[in-house]
C-alpha cells in the first residue's frame, strides 16, 4: 500500500510503527512542527533556528534525521513541515495547513493516517476524501473536565466524518463514543507500546537506590501527589529511610513548597532531558502513578523501557495496561493507606519485584503492547476498510 502518515507530536510512540511499516509499505512520513517549538522530542530540532515556514529542504532534512537516517532507512520520503507560531485565528495559519493538505492530495495516497490533537489537521482529512482516511486520538477528554473550543472542534468533527478513528485505550475510545455518539464501528482500540528509542540509554553501570521511589512527568492536580505525600508519612514507620522522587515541570507551588521541607522527598522543578529522566529512571526500584484521572499513560510505556513494575491507581486506562502482581500493582484512587501498602509490599518482596521485571522484559516483544502486534493490528484497519 502508499501510506501517508501525518504525526503532530506524539513521536515517541509514532516512531516504532513507521519503523515497522516502512518494511512492507511505502510510506511517507510527514512532521508538522511549530516553528516556535525548540525541542522536537525524538528528533535533534530546533525549529526556531530555521527563519522560514514550510517543508524543510533534503539537506535540511538529513541534518534534522540525524541518528534517526538508519531508524527510517526503508521510508520512501520523510518531510518536515514548518508552520508559523500564530494563534488560531490567524489566516497564515490555515493557509500553511491548506498547503500541507494539497501537497498530501496530490500524491493519491492509499491511505492518509493522522495522529495528533491539533485541529488544523482536520483540513488535511477535509482535502483527502479520495483516500481511506484514518486518525488517531491519544486523548479524547481533558483530565480537568474542561473542553478548550479547538478540542471541541476536533472531536465532534471527527465524529461525522467518514474516518477510521483510534484509540490507545478502551477507556479513551468509551470517552469519546459516550462525549461524540459516533459510529462505534469506526472506532478501534490499538495499545501503543514502549518508548523504544530510550533503550540506547540503558546504563548497567546505573544501579538502584535501596527503598526508592520515583514519580515523573509533568506534575499537575491530577497525578495525586498529595495521596502519595500522605502515603509517605505512613510509610516512614516501616520504611524510615524511603526517598521518594518527583521529577518534571510543576505546576503546584504550594505543595511543592511544602514537600521541600520533607526530609524523604527530592524534588526536581524542571523539564527533563532525555537523559536525566532516564538515569532517575534507572536509579529507582519502582515508578508510582498515583492518579486521580486517567486514559492512557506514557509514563508507565517509558518506565517499562527499563523493566521497571509501576504502582498505579486502580483507574479504567491505567488498569488496562498494569496487570496486578504481573507488571505493578494497582492501589485505590485518593487511598494514602492503599498507596503505601502497596508501595511497603513491593519494597519487602525482593523476589516478586524482580519476577515483575522479568515479566515486563518479556512483554515487550511478546504481548498487546509490542510494537510488531501494534502494526499488524494498524494495518488490519488500513486493509479491512479499504475493501469497503
Amino acid at each position: 500500500m502508499r501510506i501517508c502518515v501525518v504525526s503532530s507530536y506524539h513521536l515517541e510512540v509514532t516512531g516504532p510503527y513507521i519503523k515497522r511499516l516502512q518494511e512492507e509499505h511505502e510510506v511517507d512520513f510527514y512532521v508538522p512542527v511549530n516553528n516556535g517549538d525548540k525541542n522536537i522530542f525524538l528528533f535533534n530540532f530546533d525549529a526556531t533556528a530555521y527563519a522560514k515556514t514550510g517543508f524543510l529542504n533534503e539537506d535540511e532534512t538529513v541534518k534534522v534525521l540525524g541518528d534517526y537516517k538508519s531508524y527510517f532507512n526503508k521510508l520512501n520520503k520523510l518531510y518536515f513541515f514548518l508552520y508559523p507560531n500564530t494563534g488560531f485565528f490567524s489566516p497564515t495559519l490555515y493557509r500553511h495547513f491548506y498547503q500541507l493538505a494539497q501537497f498530501i492530495k496530490s500524491k493519491k495516497y492509499e491511505v492518509v493516517h493522522v495522529i495528533g490533537q491539533f485541529p488544523f489537521l482536520l483540513i488535511i482529512h477535509l482535502l483527502n476524501g479520495a483516500s481511506l482516511r484514518v486518525h488517531t486520538l491519544h486523548e479524547s477528554v481533558p483530565h480537568s473536565g474542561n473542553f478548550p473550543w479547538y478540542e471541541k472542534l476536533l472531536l465532534k468533527s471527527l465524529a461525522k466524518m467518514n474516518v477510521q478513528l483510534i484509540f490507545p485505550s478502551a477507556t479513551t475510545k468509551r470517552r469519546f463514543l459516550e462525549y461524540t455518539r459516533a459510529d462505534a464501528t469506526r472506532s478501534h482500540k490499538v495499545f501503543f507500546g514502549v518508548v523504544e528509542n530510550l533503550f540506547p540509554y540503558i546504563k548497567p553501570e546505573i544501579t538502584e537506590r535501596k527503598s526508592s521511589v520515583l514519580l515523573f512527568g509533568f506534575v499537575n492536580g491530577y497525578k495525586g501527589v498529595e495521596y502519595l505525600a500522605e502515603a509517605v508519612n505512613i510509610i516512614c514507620k516501616t520504611i524510615p529511610d524511603i526517598n521518594v522522587t518527583i521529577a518534571g515541570k510543576w505546576s503546584l507551588p504550594e505543595l511543592k513548597a511544602k514537600l521541600l521541607q520533607e526530609p524523604n522527598f527530592t524534588i526536581i522543578d524542571k523539564s527533563l532531558s532525555n537523559e536525566e529522566m532516564t538515569t532517575l529512571i534507572q536509579q529507582n526500584e519502582m515508578i508510582v502513578c498515583p492518579y486521580t484521572s486517567a486514559s492512557n499513560s506514557g509514563v508507565i510505556m517509558t518506565a517499562f523501557v527499563f523493566n521497571k513494575p509501576v504502582i498505579a491507581s486502580d483507574l479504567d486506562g491505567l488498569a488496562e495496561v498494569i496487570v496486578h502482581e504481573q507488571n505493578g500493582l494497582l492501589v485505590k484512587p485518593r487511598d494514602p493507606v492503599s498507596i503505601a501498602a502497596g508501595i511497603t509490599w513491593l519494597m519487602q518482596h525482593e523476589d516478586e519485584r524482580l519476577q515483575m521485571k522479568k515479566n515486563i522484559a518479556e512483554g515487550v516483544n511478546h504481548s498487546d503492547f509490542s510494537w510488531d502486534n501494534i502494526t499488524r493490528q494498524t494495518i488490519d484497519i488500513y486493509t479491512r476498510n479499504k475493501r469497503n
